[in-house]
This record gives structure tokens, sequence and C-alpha cells, in this order.
């Protein structure tokens, strides 16, 4: 009896000698089957013991990287901006994180802020700061191209001497005080030099480069470049500009060449033609108005819309025409003033003869043959290629029936040429096999119909078009 009770009282002796032993003596294990998931704390993250394993932090030799001795890492490679508390003798090697109290025990840090992990800051004796001067080398790195052009455009023997070159980067800026050998002209004049540079400060990506010239020049310079050297720019590339074209001019005597698109005019073409201008000996003002041209001779109704600069010696002006109804009794032979407004430095100059064509009129009831009361109108002959024998004919298709706004008119027609003999010599469809023309909704005309008819031999002088019109439907759209 007395044997048992002093054995019960070893054992509860030794109970109170266990549970008075600190909790933070007994060392952590790096896992367990009971808690695999123990998490430890990194920067505001949890990360779990199979993971640091994974990584090799724990290993069976109880030191990688730790203090010695306390089988755990101080610090957690590959992330140098995280500050870690690593444990030591003095708390048995429990690893705590700063302003987290009980971790011990737990599956996860509960509301742990970034804030709570410190990061050390780089003293600021250590800090580099950027110099002003310098740019992002992102920007730098990435499509860096050089654009140039004369402010007085475009360039001449006349005005080459003095002319000042905007030079324009992109993704790159000029250094203060470029060396002027930093400049290279290419295909240049013989004795054209560069006697100034001047950076923008307010857009380092912009400077002027002023040129000098004491020769004479015979010839136009098309291909001129400016080359600008790596040690003009804060960048490590050569850089190569656009083609700035320096004309020659002969003796100044200013010719404008005028041609037409399309070649023939006639006034059913004459809305949105174009005629195109090329100037001799001369430059076109850097912006041209329909009111610095001027058409000479032309037909009522004709005028100019608007005007259109393509190059310095290049320009297009498109004919309006407002006047459908007007008839010419013959050919029209006209030209084009363009006036000093529209030229640099010149008086007015005026073009070459141009020509709109007198249509052809087909009349009588000769030309078409109508069944009950739709009919062709508006015939026109416009054209005709000698060449493969073909006829080119403009007309529209007319019907008087009663037609509303939610129908539309199917003309079923065909048209015929014969020569003076009364004999077929060409045809578009025939009385079996119809052309097919359909009109808007509400319209009981299509307008414009252009057809171009095969000859079997040459148009002869006296010839007839006949187009039938051989049925006419009327359906709701």
């Amino acid at each position: 009896m007395l044997a048992m009770l002093w054995k019960r009282r070893v054992i509860i002796y030794i109970i109170i000698i266990f549970l008075a032993i600190p909790l933070h003596a007994i060392k952590a294990p790096t896992g367990s089957a009971d808690s695999p998931d123990t998490t430890y704390i990194d920067e505001g993250k949890t990360v779990t013991t199979e993971a640091y394993e994974d990584n090799g932090y724990n290993s069976d030799d109880g030191n990688s990287g730790g203090s010695e001795g306390t089988g755990y890492t101080d610090e957690i490679e590959n992330n140098e901006d995280a500050e870690y508390t690593g444990g030591t003798e003095d708390n048995g090697g429990i690893d705590e994180a700063e302003n987290v109290e009980d971790v011990e025990g737990t599956k996860e840090a509960e509301n742990i802020e970034k804030e709570d992990i410190q990061v050390m800051e780089e003293p600021e004796e250590n800090k580099e700061y950027e110099d002003t001067e310098t740019v992002d080398e992102q920007t730098l790195g990435s499509d860096i191209t050089l654009s140039a052009e004369a402010i007085d455009s475009p360039l001449t023997q006349n005005n080459i001497h003095g002319a000042m070159l905007r030079l324009t980067l992109t993704n790159e800026e000029f250094v203060p005080n470029a060396s002027l050998n930093s400049f290279i002209l290419n295909n240049a004049p013989p004795v054209l030099t560069v006697v100034g540079f001047n950076r923008n400060n307010s857009y380092r990506n912009m400077g002027f480069l002023e040129l000098a010239f004491t020769g004479e020049i015979d010839k136009h310079y098309l291909d001129f470049t400016i080359t600008v050297l790596k040690e003009a720019t804060r960048g490590s590339l050569d850089l190569n500009s656009n083609a700035i074209p320096i004309f020659y001019l002969v003796d100044g005597n200013i010719n404008i060449y005028a041609t037409t698109n399309p070649s023939l005019l006639y006034e059913k073409n004459l809305q949105g033609s174009v005629i195109n201008l090329t100037i001799n000996e001369g430059f076109f003002q850097s912006t041209l108005n329909s009111y610095d041209i001027q058409l000479n001779n032309a037909p009522h109704g004709v005028s100019i819309g608007t005007v259109v600069r393509d190059t310095p010696t290049q320009a297009r002006a498109i004919l309006s025409f407002n006047n459908d109804n007007y008839s010419l009794d013959g050919d029209v032979f006209f030209s084009v003033t363009v006036l000093s407004s529209g030229i640099k430095s010149a008086s007015s100059a005026t073009s070459n003869s141009l020509m709109i064509k007198a249509t052809p009129k087909i009349d009588g009831h000769g030309s078409y043959t109508s069944l009950e009361k739709s009919y062709p109108t508006y015939i026109q002959v416009v054209g005709y290629s000698s060449a493969n024998n073909q006829l080119q004919i403009y007309f529209d298709l007319l019907t008087t029936r009663f037609v509303d706004s939610t129908q539309t008119v199917t003309f079923h027609y065909f048209a015929e040429v014969y020569n003076q003999q009364q004999q077929l010599i060409g045809n578009v469809g025939d009385y079996k096999n119809t052309e097919i023309a359909i009109s808007s909704s509400g319209d009981n005309i299509v307008q414009g119909i252009t057809k171009a008819i095969n000859l079997n031999q040459p148009l002869s002088e006296e010839y007839r078009v006949v187009i039938t019109v051989k049925s006419v439907l009327i359906n709701s759209s």
C-alpha cells in the first residue's frame, strides 16, 4: 500500500515539474503529422512548412543557413526585401514575426498587414538620383528616328544659303552644345556646309541646323539627307533623315503643264473630274485654295471645287459642274491659270489648252424604240475606241407609270448599233436575253447607265444607236 502511494506521489511530482517548464524552452518541430500545415510569416504572406522543405530550408542536420543549433532558417533566400527574424539559443529556436504575438500552434496568422513586416530602407547617402538632363532608358531604346524639313520649303539655289532645317528626334534627345562635325550632309551640292546648330531647350528632341552655300547649282538634288552622329545625341546610334529635295531653277520662267483625269472630258463627266497641274521653274505655295486657280473659257457652270497640293511642284484641281442640262454646240478649249497667290515668289502662270468634247446627241424617233409608257432618255455617245472597235454609251431609263415610295422599277432592255447601211454591227443584250436595270425605291428612273458595246467592224461616219425597253416591272420593295 505504501509502495503504491509512493509511486503516485512520484508521478504527481513529475507532472508538476513538466508543467513548470516554459513552453518556449521546448524546441518547435519543423513539422509533424499532427500539424503538417504549420505556417511562418514572410512579409505578410503565409508559407507552409512543406514549402520550406521543398526549397531545402529544413534539413536533417537542423542547420540550413540559420543560427547554429537553432534548426531554422534566419533569412529567406530570393526575397531580398523582407526582414526576417531568426531564432536564437535564448528562445529555443522559435522564429518570431515582429508585432505578431502568438503564432505557436496556429495554421494561419490572421489580419497581418504588410506594414507589420518592416522592410529596411536604403540609407539616404546610398540613394542614386537621376540627372535632370537624362532620359528614361526604356524610352530611348525603341523606334528612334530622325526627321528633317526646311523652314522655307522648297530649297533652291535662291534660298539655300542661310536656310534653316528643323531636325526632330523621336525617342531621343540632342545633347547641349553639339559639335557641328556631328552633322553630315549627304548627296549635297558642293560647298554646302553646316554653320550652326541650336537645340530647343524646351523640347530637347528638336534642333535647328543652319546651312551656308557659296557655289552654284546646275541640277536637282532630290536625295539630299542629313546624318546625325551619335555624339550629338544621348543615345548610341547614328541617325539618317528623310530626303529634303533641292531644286534647280534654270531661268526663272515658270510654266504650268495640265492634264485631265479622265483624259477625255465630256459635259456628262465634268463633275468630279481632275486637272493635274505640274509647275516647272517654280513652286506652289504650301497651301492652295480654289481662288488661287482660274479657269479660262470654261463652259457655263464649270468651276474649281477643291485644290490639293501633293508636292511643291504638283497639284490637283477638282472640277465642279452644276448645270446638267447644259449642252455644248461644239468642242470647247480652255486653260488653267495659277495666280500669283498660289506660286512662291512669282507672277501668275497659265497652262496649255485642255478640251471638253461635245457629245453627239441621238435624237428623234429613229434613235430609240419604246414599248408602252417606258423609254430611254438623255442618250449620249461618250467615247469610241478605234483600237478595239468599242463604242461607249451613256443613258437613262424612264417610265411615266406611277411609282410610290415603296416600289422599285425593273427595266428589261437591250441596245444595238447599226452602220449607215442599217446593218447590225454590235449590241448589248437582245430581245431574248435582255439587260436589267433597277431603280431606287420611289424612283421612276434609272440614271447614268454606262455600256460598252463591242463592234464587229470599225464605226462608220454615220451610225445609229437603238435602245429598246422590252418590259417594265413595278414591284414593292
